[in-house]
């Protein structure tokens, strides 16, 4: 069996190291004991034993950590996957590749796939405005979807109460979400230009 190069050994037991001490934080934050984390994962549909939690939380398998056991321990846990892996956000600096430290944000949003691969320094000040543009497009399609609410709800009303539907009521909707969408349209398109950056259109009828 073939040895593992010392250096990257390290890394992998960073890895799973942090991700160990994070389970057990967010654990305790939760006031669960390992047995109750462990129920959790069994109603999730993939029972990790108690034991194993214990080990995984102390580091005691030699880093290894299996891709089921971390998606089903981070939402057992209630947090998304990737913050088991990168915790420190957002201002921690996490080592994601053997040597290769970066802000726990910008390997986050690699983890989440806004850009791809990983990124370099050069383009900390682009992934930045990458960061606060998605955050604004989400926004944003809550206020189209809250928008669309507003319409189907006048529609649904006056079909309950056998009347025309109110226009000021649906004009002002769509407008609303005709100018939310343009809005959305143009984050697209200026996330797009950012080099690495995967922009995913949300067409108005997915909101």
């Amino acid at each position: 069996m073939p040895s593992i190069d010392p250096s990257a050994k390290a890394w992998e037991l960073t890895l799973s190291k942090r991700v160990g001490e994070t389970v057990q934080r967010l654990r305790a934050e939760l006031g669960l004991t390992a047995m109750q984390l462990s129920e959790r994962t069994r109603e999730l549909g993939y029972p990790i034993s108690r034991v194993a939690i214990s080990k995984i939380e102390s580091n005691s398998r030699a880093g290894k950590l299996d891709v089921a056991e971390w998606i089903v321990l981070a939402y057992a846990l209630d947090v998304p996957p990737g913050a088991l892996l990168y915790p420190d956000l957002p201002d921690g600096s996490v080592e994601v590749l053997p040597g290769w430290v970066l802000p726990a944000w910008v390997a986050m949003l690699s983890l989440d796939g806004e850009t791809k691969g990983v990124a370099d320094p050069v383009q900390f000040p682009e992934l930045t405005s990458l960061a606060s543009m998605t955050l604004r497009r989400f926004a944003k399609e809550e206020d189209r979807k809250a928008a669309w609410g507003l319409h189907s709800a006048e529609m649904g009303q006056a079909r309950a109460e056998k009347r025309e539907p109110r226009s000021e009521v649906v004009e002002a909707a769509l407008r609303s979400v005709a100018q939310i969408s343009r809005d959305i349209a143009d984050l697209n398109q200026r996330m797009a230009e950012i080099e690495g950056a995967v922009v995913k259109d949300v067409d108005e009828n997915d909101a």
